[in-house]
């Protein structure tokens, strides 16, 4: 809970329920916020200052579609990974009060919703991304998305990108870095299920783009499983360099039961990024 304190304090006019100090009465000030007891105590009218608090806005850039409705495990889709870290965050914002909001393709298109933190909102925002989650959904723009978000969110904010097995392009690192210069940017990468994986031998699968079945012999043959694995670890590698270049702190999610303690390693990571 600790973790991602969404109040942050800020010296502006206004009250809240945190008391800050006193300071000299001047004309003009509202005789409401004069201490009585304390301007007795020091012989001059003294005006108590409250400390207005300023919440976070937590977005989350979601590319619902149709890649996000592959298969993360053998029983778990991409989209239950990725909607189980999200419901983690948005879970812990709203216990602090802060806002939440998403970022995501819609039927006329791609749009950002409405900031709340109330519970009956973000599960409405999530359930949305679930139905938007179908293998027959068009594939997202990832481009427009960042975009979007770096230009509908009206004040700094903790902006968090959901990626699957992203191969950074140079549009898309052109998006992600505009976004950067205007939130804090943190990044959770579902990764799509290892068809050569050995257990995969006999469970009948399909490529999502094409429909057509995935051979059995891509899971019995070494070299193929060889050359898959170094292609996963050389966009692994690609997707790290770039996103910490651009000072993205990420965080890859095997399954829903790895959400929480992802999302634990992803925000104390953060925290450590902001201290250096």
């Amino acid at each position: 809970m600790g973790l991602l304190d969404g109040q942050y304090a800020s010296m502006t006019s206004g009250r809240s329920l945190d008391f800050d100090d006193l300071r000299s009465y001047v004309r003009g000030d509202d005789v409401k916020g004069i201490d009585w007891k304390s301007s007795a105590r020091s012989g001059e009218l003294l005006v108590k200052r409250y400390r207005a608090e300023r919440r976070h806005t937590l977005a989350f850039v979601v590319p619902a579609g149709g890649p996000l409705a592959g298969a993360a495990t053998l029983t778990q889709g991409k989209s239950d990974v990725a909607l189980a870290a999200i419901g983690v965050l948005a879970w812990v914002a709203c216990r602090h009060g802060d806002y939440v909001t998403v970022v995501a393709p819609g039927p006329n298109g791609p749009s950002v919703a409405r900031p709340s933190y109330r519970d009956t909102q973000i599960e409405y925002m999530l359930a949305g991304l679930d139905a938007g989650c179908r293998l027959e959904a068009p594939e997202p723009d990832l481009v427009e998305l960042l975009d979007l978000a770096a230009t509908g969110l009206r004040r700094r904010g903790i902006v968090v990108v959901v990626l699957d097995d992203w191969d950074p392009q140079p549009a898309d690192v052109d998006s992600l870095a505009r976004l950067c210069a205007r939130h804090e940017v943190l990044a959770i990468e579902v990764s799509d299920l290892d068809v050569t994986d050995p257990a995969m031998i006999a469970v009948p699968t399909r490529d999502q783009a094409s429909g057509r079945a995935v051979p059995g012999f891509m899971a019995r043959d070494r070299h193929v499983r060889q050359e898959a694995a170094a292609a996963r670890q050389e966009r692994a590698r690609r997707r790290s360099r770039t996103l910490d270049r651009l000072g993205v702190v990420h965080e890859s999610i095997e399954d829903v039961d790895d959400s929480v303690a992802a999302i634990v390693r992803l925000l104390e990571r953060m925290r450590h990024a902001a201290r250096h």
